[in-house]
């Protein structure tokens, strides 16, 4: 009996234990389809998405091990991946000699190309807009003057007896008035080369162009307000000048305002302030100016924007030391400019190299791959400098309907009494 009962302990304790393996088979095959399962969704949302090719390919790969390589070839794939992994990791500990690397750079492009539309300094109206700009600080009863609607200086001609406050605040920027006046002269106005750009600060340069466009505005309908038409009208030129050099630059997309915004108290003038006909005959002078052709300088303004998305795009992906060679960079993604600095060498060298792990993944992976992936963005805005460019294509062609002051004005010193012409 005893025998017995032990003999059916010991069924009993095999058939549960057999329930138990097979429970966890359930559960482990569940949980390799639940895998399979969530590789095939990343590998079809990196797709969506157009993840890098090598996340793509590493999701495929693993994919295709799980599914299709016979199960006996398995672990010797998974060997192999971890060996490499394990190779990857030792090497990321190990210390690393960072001394004498630099940002990759163009430098022999670049100085083809400065060589090529090098001009000097006095004969580039841009350097001398960027020492107004950055030499500028409005005063603050200026600024209250700009933004009052009641006292505004801007929008028609203004006398100094009735404010005397801003006329006398608005002599205080005689001379970057009149160097802006001289400025606006010079033929060529481009933008820094290459190798200058690092030297001018773009960051506020929307902020004071506007200031400087304020400040010849106001000065211009002060003189017209004190009878010094002559003065005035030398300002007004000026603006336009400045408006038409503005389409040398790429960026600067605002050059109707600043002419819209200089024709307004021209307007209040001929309609309130009696000009006669060699006044008049001196604005149709100014508005028959020929408006600029920037078709035919927009390759020539592409080149350095080309050229310096190419140096800063290499110089944040690559570095190279004096004997030549080239790697990955290990500087942080945002700081480019200058190493970390960190008081822990070790650390900050693994943190490098975990860094040129990433640039090797989401970065291009050749210089030869930088220049191509940067012309091919670039074959758009090259083919719009063909006169027979068809704008109508575009997905969302930017299409307005704006006030035409200039014929507005035309019409009226045609209008005019004879009495006032």
């Amino acid at each position: 009996m005893e025998a017995e009962k032990n003999e059916n302990l010991k069924e009993s304790g095999s058939s549960g234990n057999q329930k138990s393996w097979k429970k966890s088979k359930i559960i482990l095959t569940v949980l390799k389809y639940i895998i399979k399962g969530f590789l095939a969704v990343l590998l079809i949302l990196s797709t969506i998405f157009q993840l890098p090719w090598k996340i793509i390919a590493l999701l495929a790969v693993i994919l295709a091990v799980t599914t299709i390589l016979p199960i006996h070839f398995r672990k010797w794939f998974w060997l192999a991946a971890g060996s490499a992994a394990l190779i990857l990791f030792v090497w990321i500990l190990l210390p690393e000699n960072n001394t004498g690397w630099r940002p990759f750079s163009f430098d022999k492009e670049i100085a083809a190309f400065d060589a090529k539309y090098e001009i000097p300094d006095e004969e580039n109206a841009a350097f001398t807009y960027y020492q107004i700009f950055n030499n500028l600080e409005l005063d603050p009863n200026l600024q209250i003057f700009f933004s009052d609607p009641n006292v505004s200086p801007l929008d028609k001609p203004w006398s100094s007896k009735n404010y005397p406050e801003m006329a006398e605040c608005l002599n205080r920027y005689e001379e970057p008035i009149q160097k802006f006046i001289l400025a606006s002269k010079i033929e060529k106005c481009i933008l820094p080369q290459v190798s200058h750009s690092d030297s001018f600060d773009s960051s506020n340069i929307f902020y004071k162009i506007r200031c400087c466009t304020f400040l010849l505005i106001s000065s211009a309908n002060n003189d017209i307000g004190d009878e010094r038409f002559n003065d005035a009208i030398e300002k007004y030129a000026s603006i336009f000048r400045f408006a038409n050099q503005l389409c040398q630059f790429p960026s600067m997309t605002f050059e109707s305002a600043i002419k819209d915004k200089a024709l307004l108290p021209l307007i209040h003038y001929i309609m309130e302030g009696h000009p006669d006909s060699e006044h008049l005959s001196r604005v149709k002078d100014l508005l028959d100016n020929p408006e600029p052709n920037w078709i035919l300088q927009w390759p020539i303004m592409l080149e350095p924007i080309k050229l310096s998305f190419k140096d800063k795009t290499a110089g944040a992906t690559f570095e190279i030391n004096s004997l030549g060679k080239i790697r990955f960079s290990r500087r942080p993604f945002f700081q480019n400019d200058q190493p970390e600095q960190n008081v822990n060498i070790y650390i900050s060298g693994i943190k490098g190299k975990i860094r040129a792990i990433l640039r090797w993944i989401f970065l291009p992976p050749s210089i030869k791959e930088i220049h191509q992936v940067v012309d091919k963005a670039f074959e758009e805005p090259y083919a719009m400098a063909d006169p027979d460019y068809n704008w109508n294509k575009t997905e969302s062609p930017n299409t307005y309907i704006k006030f035409n002051y200039k014929y507005f004005i035309r019409v009226l010193s045609q209008l005019l009494p004879p009495g006032r012409r």
